[in-house]
């Protein structure tokens, strides 16, 4: 097969791994065109690339390639080994469980988590890869990252965050000790230590954040909450360590994670994806809601308005699920 564009970031065995799944797809032989996905600073974790193609009666193949990074440096910055690892595990072991309670509880289609086909996968080290649907087919998007969502995205992030953490909850009631295999095969990447470098970037992260709120009130609640995320991520865990309260979560809930259908959100025909599946670990469902809300709403009294289901310090289970 002949691959054109932007190839330089394919090594043999990750152009095989695409071979391999186009030829499921029925590929007509044609060239496969590799295209770069976003523009500077949306990904982080991968090069992100769209492959495109067409079958042998002439429809279109499109398929999204995760290829993670080879300088060494930033490997063990971002530690990608074990961030692949974990997405790996998501599309290949844990979404493909979570699929067959939904089936078994005859969860209707707008109640189902919607995620990306996986076409295939690679762990060999420095050629790690993911294969997934290309969702822009679908008709989802990315929001601007620079650009607050809105409460009524945030609500559709939370719901679909609960609806993960409810299959979570059947997997662990119907089948504990594979629940407890997942558990114990994701990364926590929050629970780590944190060295000097990255305890200065949050400070730093903090302060600039500090100088977008006007008032001394809101300066005042917001303080701490940047700097400390790794001593909060450290009590949280240790506070559940029996994981009783554990579900599964996606521990990196921003904008260039989620895509949304673009529909007026009431017409109906909305949809949301909650993408980029590396950052994943168990840990107490709390944790999402507070990620969601402090990633996309301004540090101000009205992101306190959104309803989370928190109060007076405790989680109030209110998912209304079949499962």
């Amino acid at each position: 097969m002949e691959f054109v564009g932007e190839i330089e970031n394919l090594s043999d065995i990750q152009r095989k791994a695409v071979e391999k799944a186009l030829e499921k797809l029925d590929h007509g032989g044609g060239p496969i065109t590799v295209e770069t996905v976003g523009k500077k600073g949306d990904n982080y974790v991968a090069s992100v690339l769209r492959i495109k193609s067409d079958t042998k009666d002439g429809r279109p193949i499109r398929m999204v390639a995760k290829v993670a990074p080879t300088n060494e440096v930033l490997r063990m910055m971002i530690q990608a080994a074990k961030l692949f690892s974990n997405e790996t595990i998501m599309y290949e072991e844990v979404l493909p469980k979570f699929d067959e309670l939904q089936n078994a509880a005859d969860v209707p289609p707008h109640d189902r988590i919607l995620r990306a086909k996986c076409y295939g996968t690679v762990s060999d080290e420095l050629n790690e890869l993911i294969l997934l649907e290309d969702l822009k087919e679908r008709d989802l998007e990315m929001r601007d990252r620079m650009v607050s969502l809105t409460n009524d995205e945030v609500r559709m992030a939370l719901k679909q965050l609960a609806q993960i953490h409810a299959l979570s909850f059947a997997l662990q009631d119907k089948e504990p000790e594979l629940h407890k295999k997942y558990a114990n095969l994701l990364f926590d990447t929050w629970s780590q230590p944190q060295n000097e470098d990255m305890k200065k970037s949050f400070v730093a992260l903090e302060q600039m954040l500090l100088g977008f709120l006007k008032s001394d009130e809101d300066k005042k609640r917001a303080q701490g909450a940047v700097s400390n995320i790794g001593e909060v991520a450290e009590n949280l865990r240790k506070s559940n360590e029996n994981g009783k309260y554990s579900v599964i979560l996606q521990g990196d809930c921003w904008a260039n994670n989620i895509m949304f259908k673009l529909q007026e959100l009431n017409s109906g025909g909305s949809e949301i994806h909650l993408g980029c599946l590396d950052d994943v670990y168990l840990g107490r469902k709390l944790k999402n809601a507070i990620l969601v809300i402090s990633k996309h709403q301004n540090l101000t009294r009205k992101s306190t308005e959104i309803s989370t289901n928190v109060s007076g310090g405790h989680e109030q289970p209110r998912c209304h699920s079949p499962l």
